[in-house]
């Protein structure tokens, strides 16, 4: 009985060059591959091909001699993990959309996104969306700027490729007289690729909450 071709081309492949091909993939594309059939599926199961994709998006896993438990192979933890850090994404995002945001909850989601320490692959697949509140963008920018301390130009491109640079967000400044009504100081609009390009010292009481004056409120508006 003469072999399907696809069955024959596997059985013909070294076991080195089907190692290379699949290593080459990302995440999704590695698993399409391992539902073809039988061979790929036992091949995109290697830790081979796991632990790079793994300590690729975690860069924070090169400094641990040991990163995973000795009981769990390297995609069993890229799916766990993965799983964790959309679990934690999802908890930022419904915080967002249930509540009129005060800066104080900026302050809140971004010790949060510190203590879960997103890697910046992290960030753009889960939290540089459009389709999200730019209140989070902009807490996921700050995170990347203050505490991943990342390139400039490296930011920029990411934010282009999850097309939310030009997105923007309404900055005012008011001016209390010690009761609780004050007045417009300033407002003006910056879009997420300006807080990362432009130096203006303006730009950096946006992100550090300069608002310990109690003659000075800072808000931040979609």
């Amino acid at each position: 009985m003469k072999k399907p071709h696809s069955i024959a081309i596997e059985c013909s492949l070294p076991l080195d060059i089907a190692l290379r091909i699949a290593s080459s993939l990302q995440v999704e594309d590695v698993c399409a591959l391992g539902s073809c059939s039988q061979f790929w599926r036992e091949l995109c199961r290697s830790d081979r091909i796991w632990e790079p994709l793994a300590r690729n998006r975690w860069p924070s896993l090169s400094t641990d001699p040991s990163p995973i438990p000795t009981n769990m192979g390297w995609k069993e933890f890229y799916m766990e993990t993965n799983a964790d850090r959309a679990h934690k994404a999802g908890t930022a995002v419904e915080f967002v959309e249930q509540r009129s945001l005060q800066f104080a909850d900026y302050k809140v989601l971004t010790e949060k996104l510190c203590s879960w320490q997103f890697s910046f692959k992290d960030v753009q697949m889960l939290l540089f969306k459009p389709t999200i509140n730019v209140y989070l963008n902009l807490i996921a920018l700050h995170y990347c700027i203050f505490n991943l301390q990342l390139k400039a130009k490296d930011i920029v491109d990411g934010l282009v490729s999850c097309k939310i640079a030009d997105r923007r967000v309404d900055v005012i400044w008011w001016k209390l007289n010690g009761h609780f009504f004050g007045y417009l100081l300033k407002e003006k609009y910056y879009s997420l690729e300006d807080l990362v390009s432009v130096k203006h010292p303006d730009l950096s009481r946006i992100f550090m909450g300069d608002i310990g004056s109690k003659s000075l409120r800072l808000e931040v508006l979609e």
